[in-house]
């Protein structure tokens, strides 16, 4: 991926393995690069400076990446995306109406993390629009106001996932077969 040099992207995970990996994949990718490990320390870096972007997890220690975005106004990053091992109806339409723009369920791809971010970048600052056809070419995108996918398509996505096996409320969700990426040796985000 060409290099964005200049963007500041804020990464919020509670898991510190989690953020320094994805602090990492992201400055390869050429991107400036602020972690927050809580919701309240990532309000902080929203409110005393312009962030581009925001990639968070979903559930973190304090709060929720809702919480993040709330009440931001003209603070609110150009592109805010979350990404979480959640990925049942509620949670996506939730972060959704929260105002993010995509919901991308765990494992992710880097590549197709740094996709969104860079095509959301490139939109007007008056509105996120990420590009048509991301959610038909990777069914864990599901996109919000402004995106692409509609009811329908949402719905295709998620029952396009492989079922997974055991409990959902852990930490190790197993799925019944290998995404294709991983077949193909793409690197993967993980829990």
């Amino acid at each position: 991926m060409a290099s964005e040099s200049g963007w500041l992207v804020l990464v919020v995970d509670d898991d510190a393995d989690h953020l320094l990996m994805l602090e990492a994949l992201l400055e390869a990718g050429g991107y400036s690069v602020i972690t927050a490990t809580s919701c309240a320390e990532g309000r902080a870096h929203l409110m005393s400076r312009r962030i581009d972007a925001l990639v968070a997890d979903y559930s973190l220690g304090d709060g929720t990446a809702s919480d993040l975005l709330r009440d931001l106004g003209e603070r609110r990053p150009r592109v805010a995306l979350v990404l979480s091992g959640f990925d049942a109806n509620e949670d996506i339409a939730r972060t959704l109406e929260a105002g993010f723009d995509a919901h991308l369920v765990k494992p992710t791809s880097i590549d197709l993390l740094r996709e969104l971010l860079a095509e959301g970048l490139r939109k007007s600052e008056s509105g996120i629009c990420l590009a048509a056809g991301l959610s038909s070419r990777d069914p864990r995108v599901i996109t919000g106001p402004g995106g692409v996918a509609d009811d329908a398509e949402t719905t295709e996505a998620l029952t396009a996932l492989p079922p997974p096996v055991g409990d959902l409320t852990s930490d190790v969700v197993v799925l019944d077969e290998v995404p294709a990426a991983v077949a193909d040796g793409e690197r993967m985000i993980r829990d």
